[in-house]
């Protein structure tokens, strides 16, 4: 529930990607993402939260208000390396509501990069809803949002539920991927 904190964290490395946290429990210090270093392909990241035949469960996504909170972290990223795959490489299903309002704070984070890179797949069923953060107190820092979705050799969101823009106006933020979006939820 603190800065910096991740409910669900689920991650493959390769060779020198990934992450590091901060390792001094100051929240401004920043998540490093990605670091220099050796090669190797990195694995598949499947994520599902929730239960779609359950009513709603009350999670520590209820209300994570911390800067730099995020809900669920999912991310593959392979080393120095070239090769990329033709499946899904990060693939996370949301059932249940989740809520990041802090500072800089994603409700989902999906990434693919390096070696062995592929694509990014974000469900968010009927039963969920997705709310992301506000504007990152941090210089240079993303601004919090429902959906963030970075790298992959494509991306495809499918929205059946609710994605709900916090205090930073940013409902989904993609970078550095071609997003293909189908919405038949709000």
């Amino acid at each position: 529930n603190g800065g910096s904190s991740v409910g669900i964290f689920a991650q493959s490395v390769g060779g020198g990607g990934g992450v590091s946290g901060n390792t001094d429990n100051n929240s401004d210090a920043g998540a490093y993402i990605g670091s220099a270093g050796g090669s190797g392909k990195s694995g598949v990241v499947s994520v599902t939260y929730g239960n779609q035949t359950k009513s709603r469960l009350r999670t520590a996504f209820d209300s994570v208000t911390a800067p730099g909170a995020h809900g669920i972290f999912a991310q593959s990223i392979g080393g120095i390396g070239t090769t990329t795959t033709t499946g899904t490489q990060v693939s996370v299903t949301v059932n249940q509501p989740i809520s990041t309002p802090g500072a800089g704070s994603f409700g989902v984070y999906a990434q693919s990069g390096g070696d062995g890179m592929g694509a990014i797949d974000v469900t968010i069923n009927r039963t969920a809803s997705v709310t992301g953060g506000a504007n990152a107190t941090i210089p240079d820092a993303e601004d919090g949002a429902a959906i963030y979705v970075k790298g992959g050799t494509g991306s495809t969101f499918n929205n059946y539920g609710m994605i709900i823009a916090g205090q930073s106006g940013i409902a989904i933020n993609a970078l550095e991927t071609k997003l293909k979006y189908n919405n038949k939820g709000t």
